[in-house]
């Protein structure tokens, strides 16, 4: 999944239920509901949230949409179409917000049509560079536009950065291989990792733990790297 997209989604939503639809926040968000119900229906949307509420995407310590990985991904185009339907204006904000989108939307696609590939290779990977360098200058932009209002949306941190290298890597790795909510799942392994290490090098020496960890941890992808197709079921997800 592209930078952020719960931040950016959840960015989005906020906007429209805060700033942009013209009634009380609580009826815009009613009203919001129902366009996107519609629009699941309208594009066949796969994986659907059941609800919407409030706390869902505009909570304390910045806007981010709640939600499993899937219905975040699949949401992507349902808030694309409508933010072009409600937000007409030639305001430069509204254009970035809708590049934002659109482009995170493309991304998604390309990963999409191209699951099966161990690497993206051509112009399928030129366009995939391309497209994640306009969406991350943008959605910078949009975070340092926000700042200076004092709003705490579109929080890029450095887990975009990450993101983007592996949009740079993609024709030696597909980055849904790379950088996906599934692949969280090797937090408990690097946790088991990092405490096996510690033990292994005597608890307290930061140094010579992180050392072990770094070379057990390249060793283990060594391996891994040689036979691909034992975990490249990953990218079917």
């Amino acid at each position: 999944m592209p930078f952020h997209a719960e931040v950016l989604f959840g960015s989005v939503m906020h906007l429209l239920v805060h700033c942009i639809m013209p009634g009380e926040p609580a009826e815009n968000l009613a009203t919001l509901w129902l366009w996107i119900k519609d629009k699941y229906v309208e594009f066949g949307t796969k994986v659907r949230y059941g609800t919407m509420k409030m706390t869902m995407f505009s909570a304390g310590g910045g806007a981010k949409l709640r939600g499993t990985a899937s219905q975040i991904r699949c949401i992507g185009p349902v808030l694309h179409s409508l933010w072009k339907e409600v937000c007409k204006s030639n305001l430069r904000v509204y254009k970035q917000v809708e590049l934002c989108l659109r482009t995170s939307v493309h991304l998604e696609q390309i990963l999409d049509e191209n699951k099966e590939e161990f690497a993206l290779k051509g112009d399928v990977a030129d366009d995939f560079e391309a497209t994640a360098w306009m969406h991350y200058d943008v959605f910078w932009e949009l975070r340092e536009h926000f700042r200076k209002e004092k709003m705490q949306l579109f929080q890029l941190t450095q887990k975009g950065h990450s993101a983007m290298h592996a949009a740079l890597l993609c024709r030696s790795l597909n980055p849904r291989f790379s950088w996906c909510f599934g692949a969280e799942s090797w937090m408990a392994t690097g946790r088991r990792l990092a405490l096996a290490c510690a033990k292994a090098s005597g608890n307290g020496n930061g140094v010579a733990t992180t050392r072990l960890l770094i070379k057990r941890w390249l060793l283990a992808m060594h391996y891994t790297m040689q036979e691909p197709e034992k975990w490249a079921w990953r990218g079917q997800r």
